[in-house]
């Protein structure tokens, strides 16, 4: 009898570090996505923001100016681009 109960305290503990480590997991999957629901609305926001700027340069009249400026906001990308991790894969 005791044995039989000494198993079932065994059991029990066994089940219960499943289950903790079961909702861990839901919570590593819920993390994740929100960081990338998060990366999804900035990525957004930067499409808006150049869909904006072109707005912006198509409504200079000085077509060598807006082509400076145009390509002034471009190294400015390419700056931005250059500094993202993503875009430097390690060796």
């Amino acid at each position: 009898m005791a044995w039989i109960r000494a198993r079932l305290v065994i059991d029990r503990a066994r089940m219960e570090s499943e289950t903790i480590l079961d909702q861990e997991r839901v919570e590593h999957v819920r993390k994740q996505i929100t960081i990338q629901n998060e990366f999804v609305d900035r990525l957004g926001e930067l499409a808006e923001v150049h869909r904006r700027a072109e707005e912006k340069l198509n409504q200079i009249p000085d077509s060598s100016l807006r082509e400076e400026i145009r390509r002034s906001f471009g190294q400015v990308a390419s700056i931005d681009s250059a500094n993202d991790p993503s875009n430097n894969p390690k060796p």
